[in-house]
């Protein structure tokens, strides 16, 4: 894993509807961009003409971390930068959500099902906010988003998972944060077919799409592979005493058991 963190998010000084659209992205400004350096535990702000101080420390970073870092803050930052952010080693959080659920969800909402916040406010507040030159609430409210960017990640390597609720369902399900996975997907299909190969049983950590109130989606089981048919395997789960069908992007972990 990437040794040193930095967890960046960007607000501007104007908003789409006052440069003509997305298309305009270089002419929104930064107002103000926050970030935390991890290996500093440091959260630093930095005003438009401040944005060299941000250049030197994402140097410094071997991994930087966003939420539409892709789609949004590398665009409105590129103009200040010598650095092509583009080539740096990036995890954009919704970029996978996205990957994932094949539609977005807002930070508000991925924060609110899995960690029980909510951001302080919203992108337009933050332009008025500059507007009127109230830069240390500015600050604060960049800084908020920094934190749930970087408590989502975090939750996600300690449980495994983000939640979400689909419009119109009452009840939560998860995405599995691969960045958790302690072995890639290519290795963890090679631990299935061993198993099915040797005909020996595995233990893995799987992420349940969903659960019941008394269960984390996150669960560690004992299987024993039967075969394996593209995306997924067909096992018997010992504890179940069933046949189950496992999807590898839901297998965060496995290992064979002697």
């Amino acid at each position: 894993m990437a040794s040193k963190k930095l967890f960046l998010d960007v607000e501007t000084q104007k908003s789409f509807r006052d440069v003509g659209g997305r298309r305009n992205m270089n002419d929104l400004k930064v107002s103000v961009a926050g970030a935390y350096a991890d290996w500093l535990d440091e959260y630093l702000t930095f005003e438009e003409d401040q944005l060299s101080g941000l250049e030197r420390i994402i140097k410094e970073a071997d991994q930087i971390i966003g939420f539409n870092i892709l789609g949004f803050d590398y665009l409105v930052l590129q103009p200040y930068f010598e650095t092509q952010l583009s080539a740096l080693d990036t995890f954009d959080i919704l970029q996978h959500v996205e990957r994932f659920l094949g539609y977005r969800l807002s930070l508000n909402h991925l924060a609110k099902h899995t960690l029980g916040k909510e951001k302080s406010g919203h992108g337009l507040e933050a332009i008025e906010l500059y507007a009127r030159g109230e830069m240390n609430k500015l600050k604060n409210y960049v800084l908020d988003d920094v934190r749930l960017t970087y408590e989502l990640y975090k939750y996600g390597i300690d449980s495994g998972y983000l939640a979400y609720q689909p419009r119109g369902v009452f009840r939560t399900f998860s995405i599995p944060a691969l960045w958790s996975r302690s072995k890639d997907h290519d290795e963890i299909v090679e631990v299935f077919e061993q198993s099915l190969k040797q005909e020996k049983p595995l233990e893995m950590l799987y992420v349940s799409g969903s659960r019941q109130a008394d269960e984390d989606f996150t669960k560690r089981r004992q299987i024993t592979v039967k075969a394996i048919d593209g995306d997924k395997a067909i096992a018997f789960c010992h504890l179940r005493n069933d046949d189950r069908h496992f999807r590898f992007y839901r297998v965060l972990d496995a290992r064979l058991v002697s």
